[in-house]
């Protein structure tokens, strides 16, 4: 499925390795949009198992911008940023 309105879309062209995923977008050209902001967040956790270990994960939070130039092109695709891909 593919969105065609203002939302931007995730394409997981392979759902095992987050190197192959994409942004993809199609926006209306007369809303005056100037970029896409990207946010990817995790918040943190904590888990124990019943033999005493225990994995903590942090929260982070990156942000990630794509500049449009809706004069040229009111669609287009981007890969995920390199430092997005390590934590997914």
């Amino acid at each position: 499925e593919f969105n065609t309105i203002v939302d931007p879309y995730i394409w997981r062209v392979d759902p095992d390795d987050p190197a192959s995923f994409y942004v993809i977008w199609n926006v209306v050209p007369d809303n005056n949009l100037a970029t896409i902001d990207l946010n990817l967040f995790n918040e943190r956790s904590f888990r124990s198992n019943h033999d005493g270990g225990y994995k903590y994960i942090p929260r982070f939070q990156f942000k990630h911008m794509i500049e449009l130039d809706l004069a040229n092109s009111s669609y287009g695709v981007e890969a995920f940023p390199d430092e997005w891909t390590t934590f997914l």
